[in-house]
C-alpha cells in the first residue's frame, strides 16, 4: 500500500475517534428539531462517510426532493477541538437555531445576575 493511503486511513480513524470522544463528552439531551432547537450543522460529504456506523444524534430534514442530515454543532466543535483543527473543516452549513432559542439566550445574557 502507498504512503498516502496509510495517511488517509490514519486521518479517517482520528476523525472517527474524535467524534466518538466528543459524543461521550457532550452529554445530555440533543434538541435538534421542534420550536427551540439547538444550533446544528450539516457535515461535508466525505466526513459524513467517515462517520457511517457511529451512533451520532442527527435529524433529517426534507428539502425539496432530498433530505439534509443535521448534527449538533457542539459535538462537531468538540471533535474539532480534540483534533486541534477548525470546525469549518467538517461543516458544510451551520444553522444557529430557532429564533425562539436565540431570543432566550439573549434574554439570559441581558438579565441582571442577582447571585454570583
Amino acid at each position: 500500500m502507498g504512503v498516502k493511503s496509510d495517511e488517509r486511513r490514519a486521518r479517517k480513524e482520528r476523525i472517527r475517534n474524535a467524534f466518538s470522544s466528543a459524543l461521550k463528552l457532550e452529554m445530555g439531551p440533543f434538541k435538534l428539531k421542534g420550536r427551540d432547537y439547538e444550533p446544528r450543522t450539516t457535515l461535508k460529504a466525505h466526513i459524513a462517510g467517515f462517520l457511517n456506523g457511529l451512533e451520532l444524534p442527527c435529524v433529517s430534514v426534507a428539502q425539496g426532493y432530498s433530505h439534509r442530515r443535521y448534527y449538533p454543532l457542539r459535538i462537531v466543535e468538540r471533535a474539532a477541538r480534540l483534533m486541534e483543527v477548525n470546525a469549518s473543516e467538517f461543516t458544510s452549513t451551520i444553522n444557529w437555531g430557532s429564533k425562539y432559542h436565540r431570543e432566550q439566550e439573549n434574554d439570559e445574557e441581558r438579565a441582571p445576575r442577582l447571585f454570583c
